[in-house]
């Protein structure tokens, strides 16, 4: 294996992944009004995608540990086309619940294969190559709104779906044909089980936590901003969508500058500044872009899209932070790294899906707080996490 051949097709993985799980994203708002849904009901709906991956990591360690990261891949993909299938043609809650739910363990299998493929390469001595990486896969969300928002008013959401889903289904398969077909997963049974509560776990409890706050943050914007900015900030399509575009560019960013600048400023400092100021700044956009409303459309928008960029920012170097802080668990990247995303698999719940039901109380805009206080817990814990000060505990 070398960093020539296995870089790139691995590059392609975590691009088309997240374009493979972001097809339906755009087509929310069309979504819950042919379903008749208030945004508290669909927050109740994404609930399912949390439930999903916390139930589901040790049988996506064994999926693994059995087929290897490479062919978990090629099996999970059709799975995800499929269920972005159901969530299309969703006529009832009920097979919208289904898709969500076989499209989030689809999207768990990919993401914890390609992310043990990551971390093999950094074992192997290639370089920590996460930042990138990431960087890489926001881009591919990027490109999912991209071409979500040119064709909103040319397919429908079937067809849209259909059309993106089986494209990039093909394309993830053929890369990931290339990757590495060894794994450290083969090597797992001289390790004893990994406990979840006792001594040494607390390192991965900092750790998972500050996972899912951070992804609390990141999925709560997924999931609520063409909401948010339709009929909050009073943004006509397809314009609404820029918000989550611009959120999406501050993430591509700081991941591809997290190195160097981490590097400068000492990681874990960098990590929690870039965080906690990010989110203060997030907030108040918010709430301005709010009050505003209809009454100056250029300038809302304006604000919006300046206060989700810094968002994005802070957003960004947060979450491969975190991933590259397993390392230190002492276990292979597919042991460890089902059970911290599990973990951070509650923020499907917690965010998203909680923003749902305060929403139908307090208002989205005031609901949509939240993530912000959540990148400030994930900015408080990086610290400790990532600059390795709890590497003994």
């Amino acid at each position: 294996m070398t960093s020539s051949t296995i870089i790139p097709p691995l590059r392609w993985a975590f691009f088309l992944m997240s374009i493979g799980y972001l097809t339906w994203a755009p087509r929310i708002p069309d979504i819950k009004d042919r379903l008749d849904l208030t945004v508290d009901q669909l927050g109740a709906c994404f609930m399912v995608v949390g439930v999903v991956g916390l139930f589901l990591s040790g049988v996506v360690a064994r999926i693994i540990a059995r087929l290897g990261s490479r062919r978990a891949v090629l099996v999970a993909m059709p799975a995800m086309v499929a269920s972005n299938a159901l969530i299309a043609f969703a006529g009832n809650v009920g097979m919208l619940l289904l898709g969500l739910a076989f499209s989030s363990f689809c999207t768990f299998i990919i993401n914890t294969a390609i992310t043990t493929q990551a971390n093999n390469l950094r074992d192997a001595g290639f370089g920590n190559q996460l930042n990138s990486l990431t960087a890489i896969a926001n881009l591919g969300s990027v490109t999912a709104i991209l071409v979500g928002t040119a064709l909103l008013t040319t397919l429908t959401t079937e067809a849209y779906v259909m059309g993106l889903s089986a494209t990039v289904g093909i394309a993830i398969m053929i890369a990931a044909s290339r990757l590495s077909p060894v794994d450290a997963v083969a090597t797992t049974e001289k390790y004893p089980p990994m406990k979840w509560i006792g001594k040494g776990t607390l390192l991965f409890w900092f750790t998972a936590f500050g996972l899912f706050a951070t992804t609390t943050a990141e999925f709560s914007v997924n999931d609520w901003s063409a909401i948010l900015s339709r009929d909050d900030f009073l943004i006509g399509a397809p314009l609404y969508l820029v918000p989550f575009f611009t959120f999406q560019a501050g993430i591509v960013i700081s991941r591809f500058s997290a190195t160097r600048l981490g590097q400068r400023f000492g990681e874990g400092r960098f990590v929690r500044a870039s965080a906690i100021v990010s989110a203060i700044i997030w907030m108040a956009s918010i709430q301005i872009s709010h009050s505003v409303g209809g009454s100056a459309p250029v300038a809302t928008l304006l604000v919006a899209a300046l206060g989700f960029f810094v968002a994005g920012w802070g957003v960004g170097p947060v979450y491969p932070a975190f991933v590259s802080a397993t390392a230190r668990s002492g276990y292979p990247p597919a042991v460890v790294l089902p059970r911290v995303f599990a973990v951070g698999s509650l923020a499907f719940v917690f965010g998203p899906g909680v923003i749902g039901l305060l929403s139908g109380a307090v208002g989205l805009p005031m609901a949509m707080l939240l993530p912000g206080v959540m990148l400030i817990v994930a900015g408080i814990f990086a610290v400790r996490v990532v600059a390795g000060a709890g590497a003994k505990t």
